[in-house]
């Protein structure tokens, strides 16, 4: 939905970033195997990844760095992942030539997590192994740390941090080059199962049949309108917002923006 909102603004698309912070997607609680959401990371940090890099589609290994242009903040770098996002992207998206799915970490879990994989695609370590390793290195089921404390961290300029949710689009606008960047300010309570599960039921709860809606198997960006999906996401996040524009921060490369002075206005 970051990515849709994002690429609307630009008159023609080349290329879009969505990513998150991986440090910020731990489960919050510990039980006897590991989550099955720290199997799945694992996974998509493991063997091959399907990307769309120069307008078609790349079988590569993962956590290839990328540095890119994100409006108001300045080059930052990420790394790739799998996700199903930059196989639909594509599908829906005319004239893109690239979709990579970006994930940010700290340099310690970053070299750990390079690491694992090279143990995991030796056939050393099992997935589940290497998910339990990360739960234990991470300590899974310590206090989730809130939102505010992540935007805290993007006003440390010494930090060099993206934001923990947002996507990039790159192309061009009214002739020239341009970038759009969406990212969100505040999100579901209960850590990564909040994150997870209350956007899910939102989505569910826009794309309701009725008499206009189309019928058939769609990716969340061929289906879902994006103003209402965080229209209703906004009151149910924490801090509470009350629409898309209390909740979303879009900056864009034409309209110069001190993003770090937004995210105070805005209580970060």
């Amino acid at each position: 939905m970051l990515a849709v909102t994002a690429l609307r603004e630009l008159d023609e698309v080349h290329e879009l970033y969505p990513g998150f912070d991986i440090d910020a997607a731990m489960p919050e609680t510990k039980g006897p195997q590991p989550c099955a959401a720290t199997i799945h990371g694992i996974h998509q940090l493991t063997g091959t990844i399907r990307v769309f890099d120069h307008g078609r589609f790349v079988e590569e290994p993962p956590m290839r760095r990328v540095d890119f242009e994100y409006p108001g903040l300045g080059v930052r770098t990420a790394w790739t992942m799998g996700h199903p996002d930059a196989v639909t992207f594509p599908r829906y998206v005319s004239g893109l030539r690239r979709s990579l799915i970006l994930m940010t970490m700290a340099r310690p879990n970053l070299i750990a997590m390079r690491l694992l994989g090279r143990l995991v695609n030796s056939g050393l370590v099992s997935l589940e192994r290497a998910a339990a390793w990360v739960e234990w290195l991470e300590g899974v089921g310590k206090p989730v740390k809130p939102p505010a404390d992540y935007l805290r961290e993007v006003l440390d300029e010494r930090a060099a941090k993206l934001l923990p949710l947002f996507a990039v689009a790159v192309g061009r606008k009214d002739g020239r080059p341009a970038s759009v960047a969406a990212a969100v300010v505040s999100a579901p309570a209960v850590g990564m199962g909040g994150a997870t599960g209350v956007p899910l039921a939102v989505g569910l709860a826009v794309v309701r049949p009725d008499g206009e809606q189309p019928r058939g198997v769609f990716a969340p960006e061929g289906i879902v309108e994006p103003k209402r999906f965080f229209d209703r996401l906004a009151p149910l996040c924490d801090p509470v917002k009350a629409s898309v524009a209390d909740l979303v921060l879009v900056s864009r490369s034409w309209e110069p923006v001190d993003l770090r002075a937004e995210l105070r206005a805005r209580g970060a």
